[in-house]
């Protein structure tokens, strides 16, 4: 019969990694802050730091410029990924407009597809590497 501290620890090993697998990775936050900061024009959740008054030809770097009926001209922060709550982050994450936004990014990075034959990846051809001029030869 077996010892039940060690089917205690078994099934709290077999339960903690079941949990980590369940947990999404972080994700790339320079992907998140450049969705917040294009989010946040029209999310107000996304805007941080508010500031009354500004001048559109003066903006402070890493801040926006917005027009409020009640305020009139304002400049904000768009919130970073860090700034945000646990439940914040996990519904940045599950919002469909951030999923269009990360796949339109993806397919900025990696713009083509491989649409050869598995048949004609195998052939044998010639590798073509071009390498820089010296310095000084035309």
């Amino acid at each position: 019969m077996q010892s039940p501290r060690l089917r205690t620890a078994l099934l709290s090993a077999i339960f903690a990694a079941r949990l980590a697998a369940a947990i999404p990775p972080d994700p790339e936050p320079v992907l998140c802050d450049a969705y917040l900061a294009q989010a946040s024009v029209t999310t107000l959740a996304y805007r941080t730091d508010l500031q009354r008054g500004g001048d559109p030809r003066r903006v402070p770097a890493g801040r926006r410029l917005g027009v409020s009926p009640t305020l009139g001209p304002f400049t904000y922060r768009p919130r970073s990924y860090r700034e945000l709550t646990a439940a914040e982050q996990a519904a940045l994450l599950r919002d469909p407009r951030f999923q269009l936004f990360a796949a339109a990014i993806r397919a900025r990075i990696v713009p083509w597809k491989i649409t050869l034959p598995a048949a004609e990846m195998l052939l044998p051809r010639p590798a073509f590497i071009t390498l820089p001029a010296a310095p000084g030869v035309p």
